[in-house]
């Protein structure tokens, strides 16, 4: 592969003559990427390093990101999604997984030697031109404050990523494990370059091809671009550079975030058996519980408008003419038993078969001497039940009755009826 590399120390001639040479946003295919190292001694980064032999420590770490895989199918079948009581959620366990894996690799990095790792940008074509100039004026000039911050080597892509995608933009230190070299280059990037990259990655991850498109979703960068400064301090630190030029000095070093404690000997596997042994259910995904402030959709099924005769709806006329049928249906069921809401075991009103009038005598029975006394003539069918009631006690009574014959008057403004005996 044809590359154009630009050894230091240098003068600020050479310098220009290498930065007008290889311009990134020309877009040539050739050479795929422009480097320049801070001095012909600087060990080559193993994300740069094709010569080595990487075998030993890619067959280790193929068996962790195996591992990886298994836990995270694990949890995608085991763990709810959402976290409740003392179940946590899918996406916490991965996390963990990812964290656990991360620390797992970094002692496999120590290992075998794979110590290098890279700040990443990604820039687009109005940047990544005066980004890369001032990243090799920086590296290769024997005053280079990136050369002394222990940068070795700096590379960018001659071209786009893609048909639209950005320029990777990658600066190099020997150690991804001395967090001070980190913070340092991310401040003289910041403050004395002009552009904040976007994350810091370890080769050994890159080698063992560990991105953020992995089956496992994880994020393989060992520092974010707020690790070390907040959103508000970058834009502040790129405005001033931009309106002022680069800072004589760099702003304090804060330190790293404290990693999260994690417990890289025990896997979600060995946790998973240690729950079963014990006896615990794991709730399976499919039956898990929504989250407290999900909400519950419900499908509500809404009548259909059509225009119909006089201007209204359809559904409005049918409402109509549901409410005159059952005005209907009441009227002639009005002349029935009226239905008792009172329990079965309640004593009602009502009549003794035998004739005495004005006892207390359960529904049950009072209806079957109703319905008795009903067919033996002594009442018209066409009453109501109260209204048998009082005609029957009343002939119990010995009252004169000539045939019990029950008149129904006009319904009342109510809509109830008048029942006269005569």
């Amino acid at each position: 592969m044809v590359k154009a590399v630009l050894t230091g120390p240098a003068t600020q001639a050479q310098v220009d003559a290498f930065l007008a040479a290889h311009v990134p946003s020309d877009g040539k295919s050739r050479p795929r990427s422009f480097l320049c190292q801070a001095h012909k001694d600087s060990p080559k980064p193993a994300d740069l390093d094709c010569g080595s032999d990487f075998s030993t420590f890619l067959f280790a770490a193929e068996k962790l990101e195996n591992e990886l895989l298994e836990a995270c199918g694990l949890i995608a079948g085991t763990a709810p999604v959402h976290s409740y009581g003392h179940q946590k959620s899918q996406k916490y366990l991965r996390e963990i997984e990812h964290e656990r894996f991360k620390l797992q690799m970094g002692g496999l990095a120590k290992q075998y030697g794979v110590l290098s790792g890279a700040w990443m940008a990604f820039l687009n074509e109005n940047e990544v031109d005066d980004a890369w100039k001032r990243v090799v004026e920086e590296t290769v000039r024997k005053d280079g404050r990136l050369a002394a911050a222990d940068v070795t080597w700096a590379r960018v892509s001659s071209t786009r990523q893609g048909e639209k995608g950005p320029w990777f933009l990658h600066v190099y230190v020997d150690n991804s494990f001395d967090s001070a070299i980190v913070e340092t280059v991310f401040k003289v990037l910041v403050e004395q370059c002009g552009f904040a990259p976007s994350a810091f990655k370890m080769d050994a991850m890159s080698i063992a091809n560990i991105t953020s498109k992995h089956a496992s979703k994880i994020a393989p960068s060992t520092y974010s671009k707020t690790s070390f400064m907040t959103t508000p301090e970058i834009k502040a630190a790129i405005g001033r550079y931009r309106e002022h030029g680069p800072v004589s000095s760099l702003s304090p070093l804060s330190g790293p975030p404290s990693a999260p404690a994690v417990d890289g000997s025990t896997s979600y596997r060995a946790q998973l058996s240690s729950n079963t042994s014990h006896g615990l259910e794991q709730p399976h995904a499919s039956t898990s519980k929504p989250s407290p402030g999900a909400r519950k959709e419900t499908k509500v099924k809404r009548p259909i408008q059509a225009v119909g005769r006089g201007g209204g709806s359809k559904s409005a006329a049918s409402s109509r003419g549901k409410k005159r049928k059952s005005r209907a249906r009441s009227a002639s069921s009005s002349d029935d038993d009226d239905e008792v809401k009172d329990s079965d075991d309640e004593e009602v009103m009502g009549f003794d078969p035998i004739g005495a009038p004005g006892s207390r005598v359960p529904r049950k029975a009072a209806q079957k001497a109703r319905r008795a006394w009903v067919e033996s003539g002594a009442v018209k069918t066409s009453a109501s039940a109260r209204e048998q009631s009082r005609v029957v006690e009343a002939v119990a009574l010995g009252e004169e009755r000539a045939d019990g014959e029950v008149k129904k008057e006009e319904q009342d403004g109510k809509g109830g009826k008048r029942i006269k005996v005569e």
